[in-house]
């Protein structure tokens, strides 16, 4: 699926819990400004999306788009911002601004997720992670503890996933974060104790360029336990299994690639297309979602080597 000239998408998220008549709602943010667009994709066999309406951001001081994340529930809300000091929550259908934060800080965000439905993680470009209560009045935001970030040397740039537990599981999974360098380093934290990491990897990735960073995205998979993915490095999407990493800072080789925006165009430049975003399906185990740097849109399937589903 291809959207044409000007929209590519640099974040995107589903909206959890929202699929009626067997349709899906989509959140999607990206050039040419930082404002939000609301889709729906139509039923499983059609390749078609369409706009719904738009959702207004706070400018952030320059050029940008806005970091993403939905909620599980109903009403659905989104969270977005492109630094920390301009976050903000608003109702999906009313666009009604829940949330503010009145932080000073102006340090980008690189990433924003819902812990549960009324705590909010972001994730500065530094790896600096930073926690909100939206049920309180507009406030400062606090920084989760003193984050130390491993590995890190001049220049790196972090985003990070959270790992959310299905509506339909009785079993709570402690509250994971994985944090993803330029450099492709993969920290996993639990946020009980986030000075202490669970695992610290290599991943197998390409050395990006320094037009690529902004893009590096990290998420585990919602219905796969100990699964991840990222991208942002080149055309491909990663899939790792977590299951035995430790703090030692191994090497890590994925389960699964997706290659298809690689076969799918070329830029005007002829450089390969660059996956600017991904998520997973949240009812799906084995669907993703990926666009790139050319306007692809792909919902595509993986198969486990494993033989594992």
């Amino acid at each position: 699926m291809k959207l044409g000239r000007g929209m590519k998408f640099s974040s995107l998220s589903y909206l959890r819990g929202c699929t009626q008549r067997r349709t899906s709602l989509l959140v999607t943010s990206g050039p040419p400004d930082s404002g939000l667009q609301i889709w729906r994709m139509e039923p499983d066999g059609t390749d078609i999306i369409k706009l719904l309406g738009t959702i207004p951001t706070l400018p952030g001081g320059d050029e940008g788009w806005a970091r993403i994340a939905t909620t599980v529930s109903k009403p659905s809300r989104v969270l977005h911002g492109l630094r920390i000091g301009n976050l903000q929550v608003t109702d999906i259908e009313s666009k009604q601004t829940l949330f503010m934060a009145a932080s000073p800080s102006n340090e980008e965000v690189s990433t924003v997720d819902f812990l549960d439905e009324v705590t909010a993680l972001a994730c500065s470009m530094k790896g600096q992670l930073f926690l909100a209560d939206t049920r309180q009045p507009p406030h400062l935001l606090g920084a989760a503890g003193d984050v130390p970030v491993p590995l890190a040397s001049g220049g790196l740039r972090w985003c990070a996933g959270v790992r959310q537990n299905p509506l339909d599981c009785s079993a709570i999974d402690e509250p994971l974060i994985a944090q993803l360098s330029s450099g492709g380093h993969v920290v996993l934290r639990d946020l009980r104790n986030t000075t202490s990491p669970l695992a610290v990897v290599q991943c197998c990735v390409p050395t990006p360029g320094l037009h690529e960073v902004e893009f590096l995205s990290i998420s585990f998979a919602p219905l796969l336990r100990g699964c991840l993915s990222l991208s942002g490095f080149d055309g491909t999407i990663h899939i790792y299994d977590t299951h035995n990493w430790d703090p030692s800072a191994q090497e890590a080789k994925p389960l699964f690639l997706h290659k298809g925006h690689v076969f799918s165009g070329a830029s005007a430049a002829g450089h390969p297309p660059l996956v600017t975003t991904h998520a997973w399906h949240p009812s799906k185990p084995q669907t993703l979602l990926s666009a790139a740097s050319d306007g692809s849109l792909h919902v595509w399937d993986w198969a486990d080597p494993r033989g594992v589903s």
